[in-house]
């Protein structure tokens, strides 16, 4: 297992080929139904791992997907001895559905009586929730330590979508999301400058390039820094819609100050990258925007805790596509440590 500490939390990272291999106690155990058949499939791997799960059941959009999370969620029980299901509004319905979950953790918090410890599989949880947790657990001491394990997905990057999504009937793949992206800062990771004189912008990419220009265009930062997929990450070389590479073009032609390519599950990579931008930047502000994969958005996230000049922020699309994304098999872990929280050496 590899780790390194950014300010008061360590992040540790492995990969685990033969399944889930859990040797801790957990407070709460967190999964997400899903229309993905990738959303049980970490925690089915280590049946009876924990005598509780609680299964975050988000309003479904149609009663074709509401099926699909009533299956997982019947999967589950047949896997563990108690299965919670905490139902929640529709996931673009973000603020409810955080005043949802911090009331969850309080109360879990205040019935245990001391800093929690908290495992959560991350494979279907859109990163706004991830990353609210992540906030909500530290920087008001609830967790002792936030375990995040992923099963990582086949994503169909090269077929052609159904039909256009902007109004000038340009094609852009909307892999994951569909409709207009609209930006959030998250809470718990404001930064310190309320109205930052300038910022510097750092982004990590997922596979909608065509859907993210316009989004990124609509910042002026001093210097623009990108984090690619290592695994997808575009290049006139590789098989990509036209649309994609048009606007990968695009990108190319802004003064980047910088860009790189990290592997999907190195979390630690990516955190460590991110932390040199922020120790290079003039700027009162390091605005990071999670576009990408969980494991990067995760990153971004321990590197916020440690720097009060750096902001969060995320997309909120209109909607989801539900696409139906198969594991392949890899299990990722990652472990978020408070360091100087003793139940961390105790047990």
């Amino acid at each position: 297992m590899n780790s390194e500490c950014f300010g008061a939390v360590q992040l540790l990272q492995m990969t685990m080929p033969s399944g889930l291999e859990i040797n801790k106690t957990y407070d709460i155990v967190l999964t997400t139904l899903s229309w993905e058949q990738r959303a049980t499939h970490a925690f089915i791997s280590a049946p009876r791992m924990a005598p509780a799960v609680t299964a975050v059941w988000f309003k479904s959009t149609s009663e074709e997907i509401d099926s699909r999370k009533e299956k997982q969620f019947e999967l589950l029980q047949s896997n563990f001895d108690t299965v919670i299901a905490l139902h929640l509004s529709k996931s673009t319905e973000i603020e409810q559905n955080f005043e949802a979950f911090r009331k969850f953790i309080e109360d879990k918090y205040a019935a245990v009586g001391r800093p929690l410890k908290v495992l959560i599989d991350i494979s279907c949880i859109p990163k706004n929730y991830l990353l609210f947790l992540l906030g909500l657990g530290f920087v008001n001491d609830y967790f002792a330590c936030f375990d995040c394990v992923y099963s990582a997905g086949n994503y169909d990057l090269i077929s052609e979508p159904d039909e256009p999504v902007d109004e000038a009937g340009r094609i852009h793949r909307a892999l994951i999301s569909k409709g207009d992206w609209t930006s959030r800062q998250l809470p718990f990771f404001g930064g310190r400058d309320v109205f930052p004189k300038s910022r510097d912008l750092l982004v990590s990419m997922g596979g909608e390039l065509g859907l993210a220009v316009p989004f990124l265009t609509k910042t002026e930062p001093s210097r623009l820094t990108l984090v690619y997929i290592e695994e997808t990450a575009p290049s006139e070389e590789r098989d990509m819609l036209e649309s994609e590479k048009r606007a990968f073009r695009e990108l190319m032609a802004e003064p980047l100050s910088a860009s790189q390519n990290i592997g999907l599950n190195d979390a630690l990579s990516v955190a460590r990258y991110a932390q040199t931008v922020v120790n290079g930047s003039d700027s009162d502000c390091v605005s990071m925007m999670v576009l990408g994969a969980k494991s990067h958005a995760l990153a971004f996230g321990v590197v916020a805790l440690a720097n009060d000049n750096v902001e969060v922020i995320s997309r909120v699309p209109f909607g989801y596509n539900n696409l139906d994304v198969r594991p392949t098999g890899e299990i990722y872990f990652y472990g978020i440590e408070d360091r100087f929280e003793p139940l961390n050496y105790i047990g």
